[in-house]
């Protein structure tokens, strides 16, 4: 086996691994908390991270499977990534104001996410009426 060939199975190897092992534990670094005004999305636990306003969030919904982050659509969506896994099933939060208008999330439960973050988004929005 030549030197090139082995260095690029050495590469494609440990690209696998890091791979798999953002998927099964990218959770333990970014993670996102359900707060009563928004969501609170922190690298490491407590350190950093950034808030998102319940009051600034204009739609929410689930992207489905593997390669979430090539959106099927009519028209193609730009989104900041702000995923914690590569596989499995991603929310998109579109913002109402602000310099990035899509957010890329992969919560544990996004059907609970989902559901939690519309009940808060209609409350919200019916208080302000």
């Amino acid at each position: 086996m030549s030197e090139t060939l082995t260095l690029l199975l050495v590469t494609v190897i440990i690209a696998v691994i890091v791979f798999f092992l953002y998927d099964r534990f990218g959770r333990y670094l970014l993670q996102y908390r359900l707060e009563a005004t928004g969501i609170r999305v922190t690298f490491l636990g407590p350190f950093g991270g950034s808030r998102i306003p319940f009051a600034n969030i204009a739609e929410v919904r689930e992207v489905p499977g593997i390669g979430w982050n090539l959106l099927p659509s009519a028209r193609p969506v730009v989104a900041c990534r702000w995923g914690n896994r590569i596989f499995g099933r991603g929310v998109l939060i579109r913002l109402r104001t602000g310099f990035i208008k899509s957010i890329l999330i992969t919560p544990d439960n996004p059907d609970y996410f989902i559901e939690f973050v519309r009940e808060r988004v209609k409350e919200i929005s019916e208080a302000n009426e």
